[in-house]
């Protein structure tokens, strides 16, 4: 098995749990990532102990300190989700089947 990577925090524990506080669910196990590590004070800490503290996968841990160490703070802040799906039908199909609809 190998030794657990170090890694470290740039920002300071304040900013930190600041962030924390004003971020969505997924962010906020992310940064308190960074917060644990953070605690570790230059000691290497394995991703699965980082993931039994946080409540993730070990997978998780190895993607978001891959995404620190390219990224910075900006990476982990990042959230990849795309958001709103565009209608497979158009509006005026739409509007053609609610008034075939509200036909009698």
């Amino acid at each position: 098995m190998s030794k657990p990577k170090l890694i470290i925090v740039k920002e300071s524990h304040k900013e930190l749990i600041q962030l924390r506080k004003s971020s969505s669910d997924s962010q906020s196990k992310r940064l308190l990532m960074l917060i644990e590590l953070k605690k570790e004070r230059g000691v290497a800490v394995s991703k699965r102990d980082l993931a039994i503290r946080i409540g993730v996968d070990p997978n998780s841990i190895t993607t978001w300190k891959k995404l620190y160490e390219q990224d910075g703070i900006d990476g982990i802040m990042l959230d990849g989700r795309i958001g709103f799906k565009a209608s497979i039908i158009s509006t005026e199909e739409h509007n053609k089947i609610e008034a075939k609809l509200k036909d009698p």
